[in-house]
Parts: C-alpha cells; sequence; structure tokens
C-alpha cells in the first residue's frame, strides 16, 4: 500500500518515539528513572526509549522502568501509560511481570535498592531545585 509521504508507517513510528522522548525527557523525575534502570540493566538510555519491543533485554528493562515509574515514583498505571504514550494495560502487564519475578530473593534485593537509589535520587534532585528558588 502507497502512503503519502507524511503518513507513512515509519514517519508515523518516528513522531510518536520523538513525543515519547520528549515527554520523558521534560520529566526530571523520570529521567533518573531511566537513567538508573539503564545503568542497572546495562541497556542504553536510547534502546529502553524505542518503539517496539526489542529483544528479550531491552523488553525486560523496559518493563523495569516502567515498574519503577510506577512504585518508586507513586505514578498510576494511566500517569506512566500518558508520559510513555501507551496504553495502560500495557503498563499493567509490565508491573505484573516484574512482581512476579521478585518471588527471585536476587532480583528482589536488586529492585528494593534500585527503588532507594531512585528515591534518594530524586529526592536529591527536588532539595537541589528547592535551593535554587
Amino acid at each position: 500500500m502507497d502512503y503519502p509521504p507524511d503518513q507513512s508507517p515509519a514517519r508515523r513510528a518516528a513522531s510518536r518515539a520523538s513525543a515519547q522522548r520528549r515527554r520523558i525527557e521534560s520529566d526530571a523525575r523520570a529521567v533518573v528513572v531511566f537513567d538508573l534502570v539503564a545503568a542497572a540493566t546495562g541497556v542504553p538510555v536510547a534502546r529502553l526509549m524505542q518503539l517496539g519491543r526489542g529483544t528479550v533485554t531491552v523488553s525486560e528493562a523496559r518493563n523495569l522502568a516502567m515498574y519503577m515509574l510506577h512504585v518508586a515514583l507513586g505514578l498510576s498505571y494511566a500517569e506512566v501509560a500518558t508520559l510513555l504514550g501507551l496504553n495502560r494495560s500495557t503498563i499493567a502487564y509490565a508491573c505484573a511481570r516484574i512482581e512476579d519475578e521478585r518471588d527471585n530473593n536476587g532480583f528482589n534485593e536488586m529492585l528494593d535498592t534500585l527503588e532507594a537509589i531512585i528515591c534518594k535520587q530524586v529526592a536529591k534532585d527536588r532539595m537541589a531545585s528547592l535551593a535554587q528558588a
């Protein structure tokens, strides 16, 4: 099927990806989450923000980022979905996948540590911004 150049699927996907990046980058707390999840998983932030599944490693890291946005930042599924330009059910599924893995003690400890680091960094950034105001 031929699409007008401005309506091709590739063009729409690129536009959605760009909009998602802008939304994430406009929220300093989300940037902290993505940076720290990238550091913890070894998956570059750019890959975490890509649309589509990607590899299993990327998909699992993205699920972890969604989970941390929900748990560490206290955002609702709907708020995370809006931030990422996804459906709320996608966020719920990602969070359920991570919760299922919490039975693994090593994974659970890593989640607790990552959540604590995220909360500490967000609080530190908030205090710094208040001090500048």
